[in-house]
């Protein structure tokens, strides 16, 4: 009886003993993955504010239009599918790897391969991590300095940001880094190359790889003495001299997170059964003898500019139950599902006003006012169609944006001449099959569109391809660059 008690005390003892240490290294986990900073202390002050960042399903929205009264008219094309079978599809596209665990910071524990730190200086690095990676992070240290961890395909991602990220900082622990940089401009490309200077200092460093945003006019030549220190590159815009798809590939520009664009709350919010309020949009910064004047003129010359006058989309709902009535006869004023859905029915019935809500000003700017933030927020979310025409280059902020709306883009597919004489620029869309349109004169855009609304049914659908095609490049885009990271970082055991 002694016997047995002696050593079940002494397994408590073995058990509280293991517990302890298991304890402490989580301790140092937290230490290292969150709590090392790149101010100088080597420890979080006491007191220092740490809040969750609302994940993209989380964050607020602004909604373009009220909740829908009772007496409201349903749509005129109704599928009680159509956002289920979409919502799968999403999911199927949005599937993380087996290997992928995805949970808050602080269960983020398992055991991992690999450990790779990726270090941004650049609003990019929102898109990748939030949209493309659909991490989350913390705020630190009154918003600046920021943190987020997962495991994805065997490594541990840890991701940093903000204005107090200093790399000089790091542990002398740190063996993989990705740096997320902004080389947009000379005055960029001087800060880029000095934290690339600053890295390059760190010994203790193994690998480093770079994603970019590069310059519209394809003057990337800056990186090239940096080539045989980094592994790999992803680089926004296609500079066909650079990208050569086996060092360095190219990378989506996403939205334009510096802005605060609103991502979608859900597929409802997207109205993605029944047409829009407008039949599309143009809002842009209106350089002078470009393409997007001569657009603009298109669109007045064909009466497309939307105008105090153009019928709501409430209004064409309630034309469309006139017309149904119409047609069905009497005795059918509550008009059923099946009456609704019915495409013979509804292929006589005419297409909503063509309109197009442009808005447009003469200088660009860093930042919008918050009436032009939701004023564009709306013109995407109820327009069937978004105008994107070339600015310095024709890969713009505009085309993710709508297509995290649900809206169509139409894009100008003109060569860059900077970047080379080829029509080379929207190459990494098209390898993916965006299910975009492809203009090259905007002449011809009110042709463009009659032959679009033809067929509304088409539109709808359209629209619906473009949501599950940029959810699933989203995943093809993630997918690309572990694979690059995985086969490129040499001696990739710690």
């Amino acid at each position: 009886m002694r016997l047995r008690l002696v050593a079940a005390l002494v397994a408590a003892a073995v058990f509280v003993l293991v517990s302890a240490y298991l304890g402490y290294q989580a301790g140092q986990l937290d230490r290292s993955s969150e709590e090392w900073d790149f101010y100088g202390s080597s420890e979080l002050r006491p007191g220092e504010r740490k809040e969750e960042k609302p994940s993209q399903d989380e964050a607020p929205v602004v909604r373009a239009a009220a909740a829908a009264d009772a007496d409201r008219p349903a749509p005129i094309v109704v599928d009680n599918d159509v956002n289920a079978a979409l919502q799968n599809a999403l999911q199927r596209a949005d599937a993380q790897p087996r290997s992928t665990a995805r949970a808050p910071l602080s269960h983020v524990r398992r055991a991992a391969r690999y450990e790779v730190e990726i270090w941004s200086k650049a609003a990019i690095g929102d898109y990748f991590w939030t949209d493309i990676f659909r991490g989350s992070t913390k705020y630190i240290a009154d918003g600046h300095y920021s943190h987020g961890e997962q495991i994805v395909s065997d490594v541990r991602l840890r991701f940093r940001a903000g204005s107090g990220l200093k790399p000089a900082n790091a542990p002398p622990t740190t063996r993989h880094v990705v740096m997320i940089l902004n080389a947009h401009n000379p005055e960029k490309m001087v800060t880029a190359k000095a934290l690339l200077d600053e890295l390059a200092g760190l010994r203790h460093v193994r690998n480093v790889g770079l994603v970019v945003l590069g310059s519209e006019l394809c003057d990337n030549q800056w990186l090239e003495p940096y080539l045989p220190f980094v592994k790999f590159v992803f680089m926004v815009y296609h500079d066909a001299s650079m990208i050569d798809n086996d060092k360095i590939f190219e990378w989506p520009l996403g939205i334009a997170t510096y802005r605060k664009f609103e991502r979608r709350k859900d597929l409802a919010q997207l109205r993605l059964d029944q047409p829009r309020e407008y039949t599309c949009n143009m809002m842009a910064t209106l350089h002078v003898n470009t393409t997007r004047e001569l657009l603009v003129r298109a669109l007045e010359r064909s009466a497309l500019v939307a105008t105090d006058e153009t019928p709501s989309v409430d209004a064409i709902r309630a034309s469309a139950f006139q017309y149904l009535t119409a047609e069905l006869g009497p005795g059918h004023e509550r008009l059923s599902q099946e009456h609704l859905t019915d495409k013979n029915l509804l292929a006589n019935y005419p297409a909503p006003v063509r309109s197009c809500l442009v808005a447009n000003r003469a200088n660009w700017a860093a930042q919008d006012s918050k009436e032009e933030t939701q004023h564009y927020h709306e013109a995407l979310l109820t327009s069937q169609f978004t105008l994107c025409p070339k600015g310095l280059n024709v890969m713009c902020y505009r085309i993710f944006e709508a297509c995290e709306l649900g809206s169509i883009p139409i894009v100008e597919d003109v060569p860059t001449p900077e970047c080379g004489p080829e029509f080379n620029q929207l190459t990494l869309l098209k390898a993916h099959n965006a299910p975009f349109i492809y203009v090259r004169d905007w002449n011809n855009i009110a042709a463009v569109l009659d032959n679009e609304l033809a067929d509304k049914a088409a539109v709808l659908k359209r629209q619906r391809d473009v949501v599950e095609w940029y959810a699933t490049f989203k995943t093809a885009m993630r997918d690309k660059f572990m694979s690059v990271l995985l086969n490129s970082f040499a001696g990739f055991q710690d």
